[in-house]
Formats: structure tokens, C-alpha cells, sequence
């Protein structure tokens, strides 16, 4: 009769060995940042992670007194041309006129485009890391890569997806949009990854 047990138990160590090794690639703590990274800012110097907060959890902007300068075209007779709209001060014909603002306050709703990603795809990432490393022979660093790719259009999709509440009546008549959080598309061109080394 035949002793019962294992064989290959040598092939079966090494391969363990291997997968250790390569989840170790990262070091002890192996890290993911998605979002929007240091570094990535607008052209006023404004980081995007500021501007992507205030649309993802709201606020309240208060602005200071100040003045602005319109340009028209007046018209013989009186009055302006194309019913008074302003006009681009390099036109020769326009006419400046200084207007004092008041102080207000500009209120912009939370837009939870992040949050609303988490919750909804976030269930699903310990199955897809599981799924990544097989197919990365067990690699740190490619799992966390593929991680990154993943949430990080995972992320740019709920922007696009984020329709409400609609941009006010004014954003909508400067953008000619009702859509919310694109407006020139920096910053969902900033969405972004970063792993740990």
C-alpha cells in the first residue's frame, strides 16, 4: 500500500519564493496615489487639486469690491451696436467705460465626482488587484501600474458622467454648457497616477 503524500514539494517552495520576491519589488509598503498629483497646475499657478476640491465638495467664494472695464461700439444717433454687447477692446471703433462691482458672493454646489467613483467602483478593486497579479506573475509594481490606469480612467469616467446639479445660468452662457466640471479641460486631462518606489 502506498504511503500517502506530496511530491513536488520543492517546484511548489521555489514558485512561492518567486512571488514573494516580486510583491516585494515595492518594499514593505507598496502604494498607489490617483488623482490630481503635485505638481500639476493651471497656467495662474492654481494647483488643480484645489480646483477639483472645490468642485467635488463645493464652496463659497467671496469677492472683494473692485471695478471692471467694458468696451462697446456706440452707433450714430445714440445708443450701441449689437444691442450694447461688449465688444473686444482691440476693435479701433470701441469705447471704454469703468464700472464699480460690489462686493459678492459666488456659491458653487458640491459635484462629488470623486466620492461617487470611489463608492461605486471601489468594491470591485480588491478582485481586480486579485486578477492583476496572476497576470502579472505576482509583480508589485506592474499590479499597481494596472491599478493606476484603471482607477485613473475610472476617475476621468465619472467626470463625465457628473451632470448635476448644472452649471448656473451665467457659466452656461459663457461656456454654451450645461455641463458641469469641463470647461476648458485641463483638468481632466490632470487626472493622473503615482506608485511608491
Amino acid at each position: 500500500m502506498a504511503t500517502p503524500g506530496m511530491t513536488g514539494g520543492d517546484k511548489l517552495q521555489r514558485y512561492l519564493q518567486e512571488i514573494a520576491a516580486n510583491l516585494a519589488t515595492l518594499g514593505t509598503n507598496p502604494s498607489v496615489r490617483i488623482g490630481f498629483l503635485e505638481g500639476s497646475i493651471y497656467d495662474d499657478g492654481t494647483p488643480v487639486a484645489q480646483i477639483a476640491a472645490i468642485n467635488e465638495f463645493g464652496a463659497t467664494i467671496n469677492r472683494e469690491p473692485s471695478s471692471v472695464t467694458i468696451y462697446r461700439i456706440p452707433k450714430s444717433g445714440g445708443g450701441f451696436i449689437r444691442g450694447g454687447k461688449f465688444v473686444k477692446r482691440r476693435l479701433k471703433s470701441a469705447v471704454a467705460s469703468t464700472h464699480a462691482v460690489g462686493a459678492y458672493s459666488i456659491t458653487i454646489p458640491p459635484r462629488p465626482f470623486f466620492r461617487n467613483m470611489i463608492k461605486a467602483k471601489a468594491p470591485t478593486w480588491s478582485d481586480t488587484i486579485a486578477v492583476a497579479l496572476r497576470l502579472s506573475q505576482y509583480n508589485a509594481g506592474k499590479t499597481l501600474k494596472l491599478m493606476g490606469e484603471l482607477i485613473s480612467a475610472q476617475l476621468r469616467q465619472s467626470i463625465r458622467d457628473t451632470n448635476s446639479p448644472p452649471n448656473a445660468p451665467s457659466t452656461i452662457a459663457r461656456k454654451k454648457a450645461a455641463k458641469p466640471l469641463v470647461d476648458t479641460g485641463f483638468m481632466f486631462k490632470q487626472v493622473d497616477y503615482e506608485t511608491s518606489t
